[in-house]
């Protein structure tokens, strides 16, 4: 359908945009939420802080990441691995028909 070309390429478009944008919104959040655990609370910001606190709450914040990406990937080979057995088992029962 021609009048329909494009939407799901715009869908993808807003869904990556939306998730970066709030990805690096939470992950910045996170991390002056640690630097303020460690230092107490700044008036001149998170980055005023002392350099170890600033690197102590940058491991926690990538140690995270790490674990939501890894945990993402075990789940999509998962759920490939899932569709490709359903997808020769149809494809199996197809060619014996």
């Amino acid at each position: 359908a021609p009048n329909r070309m494009g939407v799901v390429s715009g869908l993808l478009a807003i869904t990556r945009t939306l998730g970066q944008t709030s990805g690096i919104a939470l992950i910045s959040a996170l991390w002056t939420y640690l630097v303020f655990q460690q230092t107490g609370f700044l008036a001149d910001g998170a980055t005023a802080a002392q350099v170890s606190a600033q690197v102590g709450a940058m491991k926690i914040v990538f140690f995270l990441l790490s674990a939501i990406l890894l945990s993402g990937t075990v789940m999509s080979i998962k759920a490939w691995l899932s569709d490709k057995k359903t997808s020769i088992i149809s494809s199996t029962i197809f060619i014996d028909k």
